[in-house]
């Protein structure tokens, strides 16, 4: 209705539900080290978002800012700086970062390579990239 100041960046908003089984919803906030399956929650989420734009279940869009619930904007035109990277830099499947935030630094020892070097969820994904719908697959 245009009464918060965001209102201005967005035409309209999804509620789209995982419909995960309490099996599956897992968050351990203790981490890798005492739950191997302590993101699979989160990981299952992003799946069928992921599924659901490639699928085009919520329309034909050729990108899309996937930004998890923990995550707070440090700087300033941040949202025009995605529609920049996603429109008008060079092509890529996935524009983001790795993950930076200080709740693993007790236990990075104990992490394999492939978590501690994974992208963060953060990130602009091209719907239509053969490695995004590779991705997907392999998700």
């Amino acid at each position: 209705n245009g009464t918060y100041s965001w209102s201005t960046c967005f035409r309209s908003m999804f509620i789209h539900e995982a419909n995960l089984t309490a099996w599956e919803d897992i968050y351990d906030s203790r981490g890798y080290s005492v739950h191997k399956g302590w993101v699979a929650g989160p990981n299952k989420v992003f799946r069928s978002v992921l599924r659901s734009f490639v699928d085009k279940a919520f329309g034909e869009y050729s990108h899309f800012y996937f930004m998890e619930f923990d995550a707070v904007p440090v700087r300033a035109e941040w949202l025009q700086q995605f529609v920049a990277e996603a429109l008008y830099y060079p092509p890529a499947a996935i524009r983001g970062s790795r993950y930076r935030g200080d709740t693993w630094d007790n236990y990075l020892q104990k992490l394999p390579l492939e978590l501690l070097f994974h992208i963060n969820g953060n990130a602009i994904y091209t719907v239509g990239h053969p490695w995004t719908q590779y991705l997907l697959t392999q998700l």
